[in-house]
């Protein structure tokens, strides 16, 4: 007869709790463990979005249906980072050659829609659209559409690419994409809309700069 000493059975024990918690935990929300790190990822992605839309913006202006840039100082450039900057000019100007091949249209106010689009109407929410502006797309998605979103950037960060999210989110992207996003990168914003489109019933909007850094908010 084999005598287990207390200590033993102890160890035993821990070793068998350990083990049924490592095969439970992907069967747990990610939510469940990953809330506050999720709300702090959104709050630095806005913070770094609005940080280029907003600094950029008084160098832009609409004129003659196209966008003028006005000359950004070195300091500005050096803050954002030249990458990123140079990245959101070839936005810009892509955007200036959709107007001009009649694909889109610019209003002096610097309001862009797509040229066949007379349904501006964003209000209400629960809207399904892709909004255009200077800086980027804005894409409305309601409630169901959000987790589908959510659910096809998971599968592109599994398969990985910049292409496969930019089509997920927004079915085309009118730049060309240049160097690679990480599939961390897209599993953290499939985590970003699901927790977002969970704060209520009226679905989210996420923004994407030229410069491929986004945002998502409640619509």
């Amino acid at each position: 007869m084999v005598i287990i000493s207390p200590q033993k059975k102890y160890l035993k024990v821990l070793v068998s709790i350990f083990i049924i918690a490592i095969l439970l935990i992907p069967f747990f929300p990610s939510s469940a463990f990953a809330g506050s790190s999720v709300q702090q990822n959104i709050n630095q992605t806005n913070s770094d979005s609005n940080e280029i839309i907003n600094t950029l913006d008084k160098y832009v202006n609409a004129d003659d249906g196209k966008f003028d840039i006005e000359h950004i100082p070195t300091n500005v450039i050096n803050e954002l980072g030249r990458e990123e900057v140079n990245k959101m000019i070839e936005g810009i100007r892509n955007v200036n050659q959709l107007a001009k091949n009649g694909e889109v249209t610019i209003t002096d106010n610097g309001t862009v829609y797509e040229s066949n689009d007379d349904d501006i109407a964003i209000q209400g929410g629960n809207v399904n659209k892709v909004v255009w502006h200077w800086w980027g797309l804005e894409r409305y998605a309601s409630v169901s559409q959000a987790n589908r979103i959510a659910r096809n950037l998971n599968r592109a960060a599994i398969l990985g690419g910049t292409a496969s999210g930019l089509i997920t989110l927004f079915g085309f992207w009118p730049v060309g994409v240049v160097g690679g996003l990480s599939s961390g990168y897209w599993a953290w914003a499939a985590n970003d809309i699901s927790y977002v489109n969970s704060l209520s019933n009226r679905g989210i909007k996420i923004s994407f700069t030229w410069a491929l850094v986004y945002h998502v908010k409640k619509q």
